[in-house]
């Protein structure tokens, strides 16, 4: 029901929120876990002494271009400025906590529960292709793909028979062709849309990128390494710097830096020992981001916050 429907006797939104959550969890210890930030203030002043209440950050908290740890995005504010009145703020990534507490100051009540990825079972009759790169994007700003099909370009000068295959749909999609023209990448830069085989991609190809603007934690990068694929990706806001060990599964480049780019991408297809070597230790990152990893992260921050979780509303 919109706020706006409401008037004259009738409560507002907020407090038909507390009823209905007051309905909901009654006198039992409960947990509360929020991840829409258009709901925090309604749930930030909601206080019971049975209930535990847990926000879950899905996105970067600062503003574009995202790059100065004081700019909050409006929506998150509200949370970050009263993070000492709610049980737990999870992020996905040590690099947004960190940014997080630089700017606001140490907090008990930040943790750190990255996404996790089931194993990927790699299929020993599928040939890699060193002269494949692939990505697995939406085709949206959000994703910066000018930039990897500019950087491309440049790589490709050099080696002329790898090829760019770019996995998704999105509303850039008409733009995105009209560049690749425009850079005589047709035949060498592919829009492959839609695929429900991601693992396949993945294990054929040599690389994967990721260049886009920001993320909450970069799922694909996760995907491309547990199934062998190393990553090179922008150094972005938030989660390849987390998943990605410079060197040993993949390269981080500075943010932004398409020369950058281009230049990292060149240098690994010219060493196939060197793609071998990524290729083989990428599936090992994949370890501190499995299923039971996240299970025992997520228990461990239910575990904690029970041990001051009482019976019986206030």
């Amino acid at each position: 029901m919109p706020r706006a429907g409401l008037s004259g006797c009738c409560p507002d939104y907020e407090e038909i929120l507390h009823s209905c959550l007051d309905e909901l969890v009654g006198d039992q210890p409960a947990f509360i876990c929020c991840e829409a930030r258009r709901i925090d203030p309604w749930l930030l002043s909601y206080h019971r002494s049975n209930v535990k209440k847990i926000f879950v950050l899905h996105n970067a908290h600062i503003r574009p271009p995202y790059n100065r740890i004081g700019q909050i995005r409006p929506i998150y504010r509200p949370l970050l400025d009263r993070r000492h009145d709610v049980d737990a703020v999870v992020f996905l990534t040590e690099a947004q906590r960190a940014d997080a507490e630089a700017h606001f100051g140490h907090t008990d009540g930040f943790y750190v529960i990255p996404h996790s990825a089931a194993p990927a079972a790699l299929d020993p009759q599928v040939v890699r292709d060193p002269n494949r790169i692939v990505m697995m994007v939406r085709l949206d700003q959000q994703k910066r793909l000018p930039d990897a099909i500019k950087a491309f370009a440049l790589v490709h000068r050099d080696f002329p028979a790898c090829r760019l295959e770019i996995y998704g749909r999105g509303p850039e999609e008409a733009a995105l062709r009209t560049l690749i023209e425009s850079l005589g990448l047709a035949g060498s830069v592919i829009l492959a849309g839609y695929t429900n085989d991601p693992s396949s991609v993945y294990q054929s190809a040599g690389l994967s990128l990721l260049t886009s603007a920001y993320e909450g934690f970069g799922l694909a990068v996760l995907e491309s390494l547990n199934n062998g694929c190393p990553v090179v990706s922008y150094d972005l806001r938030y989660g390849p710097s987390d998943i990605i060990s410079h060197g040993q599964n993949g390269f981080l480049v500075t943010n932004g830096d398409i020369a950058a780019l281009a230049d990292q991408i060149k240098a690994v297809l010219a060493d196939p020992e060197l793609l071998h070597q990524l290729s083989e230790a990428a599936p090992m990152a994949a370890g501190a981001f499995s299923e039971d990893a996240f299970v025992a992260r997520w228990s461990g921050l239910y575990n904690t916050l029970s041990r001051t979780l009482r019976s019986g509303a206030s």
